[in-house]
């Protein structure tokens, strides 16, 4: 009896051997194997760590058979890798990303059990389908993992499949089969070389990376053209033009913010790409991209139906399409990026007069004072909306195209038609304006030799005159400086409105000793009518309508004591309204006095005080 039972016991234990020994059947008892507490008690008391997790990794190798891809950081930043085998190029952040977030996090396999010889081709490791991963981190830390087969376990009673794969490493004293989860591994790992190369051409995160770029396109006129930094300690990001020399740099954001977001449409393989149009003489272009200690150079061939094509210097293996569109963005003639400003003024502070002459006669002429910009040599305040209009103008005067070899006689300036000086902080500047037989108007700095064509409105906003700047605005006053308006109408009735008292600036009606809430938006837009109430044309002939029959006033108060007052006459026969205000005559229709609007104040009061308790 005890010699049958031992029989059997060994049967079964031959049997269960069997059954534990095959790796497909083995992923899905792994967790709860006796074995596997015991084995990683062991691996640890050896020293070995069984985690996959590596950080600062610098250098990727996958293997496969004879096929090697050898990637390799170049920057401390992480961003930035090059394929290094079989072939030379940038590498795709994206897919190298791919393969550092299988292993940026804390993978702890389930140690299964030791590695043999007889069980390694069971396991996958063994065989030309074999993926070998070798990770070289910057502190020579070096993971060499072997990829074996991928088993799909089903949940009982559930439509979710685990994907597990095994994978052992390489190089340590006791090589294990490890079970880990790791979702697409081997499917990440398995591609074509191709699917690396990057459509980036410069490896440039931001603009003010770019040190320095020369241009060498043959189509253009004027020779090379270099742009080269020029820090101060002040500004760090400042660039020059070394060559032309004589030319000032407009700001080259915009132009080094294409050149890092520079992407192709496609990359070939050079061997399977035919004529790329790189023979042919005088066509193809140089440009060359300092950063750092790393030169990019690139020749940019000619138009090939709706494309170019690039090589990059040191990646011999790759050629990248471009759109026609884009050979131009980055191959831009020496006035595409040069300095369009006109003026060197920043803001309307920096400005200190405003000289404007018509065919050398005085036209306009202006100066700021704490008021508000007068006029001189009458030192009458100057309307705001217009100067405002003007000191924008001056401002924003930009360069429309340079025309170089264009005389002064056929650019109509030897006899200007408009001459407009401003003296500011940084000195004084001089602009004259004419125009061509084509009607074109041209511009021309007089401390500079080139010749500019500006919008034809612009000197038509330049060429404000003394009518144009006349005050039309009775009160200088914004409409939250507002607290009280008082209309008082031809037939005695009373609008009086408020926000004295009130803190949250709520406009109420003011009926004796009692304050009725009105309608916010109407009676808000009312405040700011009444703060910025501007005429059509002054009128001196005429009498101040104050003691006229049929008169209306306005009185508006403001929050620091401030006081203004206008009295506007009946409507003339020739339509509009006769308005005084401190002894000036105005004419104009304000919409405050509208018919509509003192009939709408009128019954709402009526209406409030009727129901008033």
């Amino acid at each position: 009896m005890n010699r049958k039972l031992v029989i059997l016991l060994l049967v079964f234990g031959g049997l269960l051997f069997v059954v534990m020994s095959r790796p497909g059947k083995r992923s899905s008892d792994a967790g709860t194997h006796g074995g596997i507490e015991s084995l990683e008690t062991e691996a640890k008391q050896a020293g070995e760590s069984q985690t996959l997790f590596q950080t600062n990794v610098r250098v990727i190798e996958v293997r496969k058979g004879d096929r090697v891809i050898r990637l390799e950081r170049t920057s401390d930043r992480g961003t930035d890798w090059e394929i290094v085998k079989p072939i030379t190029g940038l590498a795709s952040y994206q897919k190298v990303r791919g393969i550092l977030d299988l292993f940026q996090t804390d993978v702890v396999p389930q140690v299964v059990e030791d590695l043999t010889e007889q069980n390694s081709r069971s396991f996958g490791f063994v065989g030309r389908d074999t993926l070998e991963l070798i990770l070289e981190s910057d502190g020579a830390e070096r993971t060499h993992l072997k990829i074996g087969v991928t088993d799909l376990e089903t949940t009982r009673g559930s439509e979710d499949v685990t994907e597990r794969t095994w994978v052992t490493r390489v190089g340590v004293k006791r090589p294990q089969a490890l079970l880990v989860t790791v979702p697409g591994l081997r499917s990440i790992l398995d591609v074509p070389v191709a699917r690396y190369r990057s459509k980036r051409l410069i490896p440039a995160r931001e603009w003010t990376d770019i040190d320095s770029v020369t241009i060498q396109n043959p189509e253009h006129a004027g020779g090379v053209i270099e742009i080269v930094r020029d820090a101060t300690d002040d500004d760090p990001n400042r660039w020059r033009f070394k060559s032309p020399a004589d030319r000032r740099l407009g700001n080259p954001r915009s132009y080094f913010s294409r050149l890092t977001a520079l992407r192709a449409q496609k990359v070939h393989a050079r061997a399977s790409m035919g004529d790329i149009g790189h023979s042919q003489e005088g066509k193809v272009a140089t440009l060359e991209v300092n950063i750092g200690d790393k030169k990019i150079r690139m020749h940019i061939g000619p138009r090939q139906d709706a494309y170019c094509y690039v090589t990059v210097d040191g990646r011999p293996d790759d050629v990248y399409e471009l759109g026609i569109h884009q050979r131009p963005q980055i191959l831009p003639t020496t006035d595409a990026l040069r300095d369009k400003q006109v003026f060197p003024f920043e803001t309307e502070e920096d400005i200190q007069k405003i000289e404007t002459f018509m065919n050398d006669e005085p036209r306009l002429a202006l100066q700021p004072s704490e008021a508000g910009w007068v006029r001189i040599p009458d030192g009458e305040l100057a309307e705001p909306s217009q100067v405002d209009l003007l000191v924008n103008t001056i401002l924003r005067l930009e360069v429309k195209e340079y025309v170089p070899g264009v005389s002064l006689q056929d650019a109509g300036l030897v006899t200007p038609s408009l001459r407009l000086k401003v003296t500011g902080r940084q000195g004084s500047f001089e602009v004259v304006f004419g125009e061509d037989s084509k009607k074109n108007v041209h511009a021309r700095r007089v401390d500079r030799n080139d010749i500019f064509v500006v919008a034809k409105y612009i000197q038509e906003k330049l060429a404000t005159g003394w009518q144009d700047l006349e005050n039309r605005s009775l009160f200088f006053w914004k409409s939250g400086d507002l607290e009280t308006i008082l209309i008082t109408h031809p037939d005695g009735q009373v609008v009086h409105l408020t926000t004295k008292g009130d803190e949250s600036r709520v406009w109420k009606l003011v009926d004796g000793a009692k304050e009725y809430p009105m309608d916010q938006p109407t009676i808000r837009r009312i405040a700011a009518q009444a703060a910025t109430l501007r005429v059509r044309e002054k009128r001196p002939e005429l009498k101040n309508p104050k003691d006229t029959p049929g008169v209306t006033r306005i009185l508006i108060r403001g929050i620091e004591g401030k006081e203004g007052q206008v009295f506007v006459g009946p409507r003339r026969p020739n339509g509009g309204h006769l308005v005084g205000c401190d002894g000036c005559y105005f004419s104009d229709v304000p919409f405050i006095l509208s018919a509509e609007k003192l009939a709408g104040i009128l019954k709402r009061k009526e209406t409030l005080l009727s129901n008033r308790p």
